[in-house]
């Protein structure tokens, strides 16, 4: 468990320096394609939350076959299988 403390420490120590660069790289980035940036950056956003809207929307659709499953009697439901 030390060990691994120390390399992140270690790798923390080598980040931190590179994080005054930030504003620098969003700057050229905003110069060369600002537009685009904002339009991907909402893509990704959009892409992350649709594996969210999926589960929860099968979670809804599994609920409501269990719903209905417990309303129809056995009998009912060996003549669809």
């Amino acid at each position: 468990m030390n060990v691994i403390l120390i390399k992140f420490a270690s790798k923390l120590r080598k980040l931190l320096p590179q994080l005054a660069y930030i504003p620098q790289t969003l700057k050229l980035v905003w110069t060369a394609a600002g537009y685009w940036t904002v339009t991907w950056a909402v893509l990704v956003v959009l892409l992350g939350i649709l594996p969210v809207a999926q589960v929860y929307l099968f979670k809804t659709a599994i609920d409501s076959f269990v719903a209905v499953l417990g309303t129809v009697s056995t009998q009912q439901i060996s003549g669809l299988l």
